[in-house]
């Protein structure tokens, strides 16, 4: 089940082609304009063409990076900050931050991605993954994002979190997504529920030892305790995605009975009890309740003090 760790932290350098001179050049291209030009452009520098239509990939220092004062959300949860530091720390930033460059030359102002700019801070990182916005036209940034998902092998975790980046950063529909991947809403929104899973079943997935498919049948639990055991059930008894899924149907169905129980026993108790209980309670002039357990029960009857509880004996067992 299980296959070499080749996706872990790879997925910015998945979506945005290298080019044959990395090393003499820290600027990645992605191509706004012919996409069969797309792994053969290359530029020296931010300054070197600024009318050029393309966007630049780079690794930029934090502290060269500044909030866009446009921004309207000024409220981070801090909780959600801290879930996205502990996956940073584990995987890596899967997907770039979006920057405009600003003066004094060298400084950037963020686009998109805040949230990811914010705990990279908390993570201790001292640069953070950016494309660098050229074009005015964002939608051709969009597509050209798109066509780099087609391109590359990415892992069901990395392109879960490249749709979470073009739906949350720029604003894509599903519907539109769907279309320009040519994949169904049903696709898309099955591939983002995978982000929902805990860290240690996303690290399973990245690594191969579970399947996109045995993330989402653990998904089928709510419970979880109960989803980190049939985790580890499924790993160690090689289950396949229908085993894993029967087992979150079965362990379904047997807390249904139990509410379903519970249910019965409570309406049982609505239609047959609940006029013994206050004819009870006129009887001793207290409060009786009358609990039912199946064929089995209690009577309780309360008393508020000693000779409360004398006046309800000789109620009980008259002299």
């Amino acid at each position: 089940m299980s296959r070499p760790l080749g996706g872990l932290g790879r997925g910015l350098e998945a979506l945005i082609p290298k080019t044959e001179e990395e090393n003499d050049n820290p600027l990645l291209v992605v191509n706004m304009g012919d996409e069969n030009e797309l792994d053969n452009e290359k530029v020296s520098s931010l300054d070197s063409d600024k009318s050029s239509n393309v966007d630049v990939y780079r690794e930029i220092e934090l502290l060269k990076i500044q909030a866009n004062s446009q921004q309207p959300r000024r409220h981070f949860d801090i909780e959600g900050l801290e879930v996205l530091r502990a996956s940073i720390l584990e995987f890596g930033v899967l997907q770039p931050v979006v920057v405009r460059a600003i003066e004094p030359a060298g400084y950037f102002e963020l686009v998109a991605g805040e949230r990811r700019w914010r705990a990279a801070q908390l993570a201790g990182l001292l640069t953070i993954p950016a494309i660098v916005k050229v074009a005015d036209d964002e939608r051709t940034l969009v597509q050209a994002l798109v066509e780099n998902i087609h391109r590359q092998d990415l892992n069901a975790i990395e392109e879960a979190s490249a749709f979470k980046q073009l739906l949350e950063d720029f604003g894509v529909t599903h519907n539109e997504l769907g279309e320009m991947l040519s994949k169904g809403r049903a696709t898309i929104t099955n591939s983002l529920r995978l982000l929902q899973l805990p860290l240690e079943s996303q690290k399973l997935i990245v690594s191969g030892e579970l399947s996109a498919g045995h993330g989402r049948a653990l998904l089928g639990t709510d419970d979880l305790v109960v989803r980190k055991n049939l985790t580890r059930q499924a790993i160690k008894k090689e289950w396949s995605v229908r085993q894993l899924e029967n087992e979150v149907k079965k362990l379904a169905k047997s807390a249904d009975k139990i509410v379903d129980n519970f249910k019965q026993r409570t309406a049982v108790k609505d239609a047959s009890f609940l006029e013994v209980e206050r004819t009870l309670s006129e009887h001793f002039s207290t409060t009786v309740s009358v609990h039912n357990a199946g064929k089995k029960g209690k009577l309780e009857i309360n008393f508020a003090t000693l000779s409360d509880l004398e006046r309800i004996y000789d109620i009980i067992l008259p002299k």
